[in-house]
């Protein structure tokens, strides 16, 4: 009785168990939703989404307030495009073609860190994100 009541325990433990990883989509989808609802202004966010699209990296740099030496890279605007406008330069989980153009040689690398982060992630993926100076 006392055995078989273990495997049953030991059994829907294994049922209820989180995943080690488990609060970390949340957490950087949270990330996410805060740089794109709250971070900004709405007027900002307006002023800044009627601007060219090569230049909105930069905008989003200077109105988060990016530290300089970061900022002024290409690799670093086109990043934070991805994260704060997502939704606007995506299409059927893919870059729009206007913007795969704007990202040049970094379009592969921005997709793969500040966009497929957020979907799929693992441990190696979570690392390289939190090590990054931008994050």
């Amino acid at each position: 009785m006392v055995l078989s009541k273990m495997k049953h325990f030991q059994e829907n433990e294994k049922c209820t168990q989180l995943k080690k990883d488990a609060a970390w989509k949340p957490l950087i989808r949270l990330f996410r939703r805060y740089l794109k609802n709250d971070a900004l202004s709405k007027a900002t966010c307006d002023r800044i989404q009627d601007a060219p699209i090569g230049k909105q990296g930069q905008l989003l740099c200077e109105a988060l307030e990016v530290p300089r030496e970061l900022a002024r890279k290409p690799r670093t605007q086109l990043a934070v495009l991805m994260m704060v406008k997502s939704h606007r330069i995506i299409c059927k989980k893919q870059l729009t073609p206007g913007v795969k153009r704007v990202m040049g040689r970094h379009a592969t690398d921005i997709w793969d860190n500040y966009y497929e982060i957020f979907n799929e992630n693992s441990l190696v993926q979570r690392r390289q994100f939190f090590s990054d100076p931008l994050v």
